[in-house]
């Protein structure tokens, strides 16, 4: 398994389109980690965005979204089922976005060939989460979900309610981060088990 560091040297406020975005500007050694399977790693890229609402769409019908990956905005009217790890059943994004209403942390990921040893760092970095406090019947308010969508160049990302990581590597420490962070965020806090699918 490959390594990460986070060393910031420096952050890059982005603007534009409705939406304000962070990008963290290398590490202390002005070089990027090698990932897992041989990939020069990027650095990651923090970003904010608008809030497109909370509409319910009935499920199957097509939604467009402002950004990608979404990070709010109309979504089907189930949720999919917490701390599950999506690897072989489709998940449509309308289903997810209604977890990050509900404040949860969906991470991402798509690559191409395979990368079945980044899809278990994933599934290990959801056990290893901390216990939800607020629904501690729920283990952990996350997911895992392939998602083809994603821009290119993107491989993983994670996404809570107004807010998206993105990268070409996995990197557990940062996406631990990003739960702590980001966890209850969402406009509607609903501690009851997800029913899709």
């Amino acid at each position: 398994m490959g390594s990460a560091r986070v060393i910031v040297a420096g952050l890059a406020i982005v603007a534009g389109c409705g939406r304000v975005g962070f990008a963290l500007l290398g590490d202390a050694t002005g070089s990027s980690a090698p990932g897992d399977a041989g990939i020069t790693c990027q650095t990651p890229t923090l970003a904010t965005n608008a809030d497109e609402g909370a509409e319910h769409q009935d499920a199957g019908l097509p939604i467009t979204w402002a950004v990608n990956p979404p990070t709010s905005g109309t979504h089907y009217p189930d949720w999919v089922v917490w701390n599950q790890v999506y690897d072989t059943t489709p998940i449509d994004r309308g289903y997810w976005v209604h977890n990050l209403e509900h404040g949860g942390i969906v991470y991402l990921y798509h690559c191409e060939p395979a990368c079945p040893d980044e899809v278990l760092q994933l599934r290990d970095l959801v056990a290893a989460l901390p216990s939800e406090t607020d629904c501690p019947m729920l283990v952990h308010r996350a997911i895992v979900v392939e998602d083809k969508l994603l821009p290119d160049g993107v491989r993983f990302a994670a996404t809570a309610w107004l807010h998206s990581w993105t990268s070409n590597c996995v990197d557990a420490s940062a996406l631990s981060a990003f739960y702590s962070a980001h966890l209850n965020q969402g406009p509607e806090l609903n501690c009851a088990q997800g029913t899709y699918p």
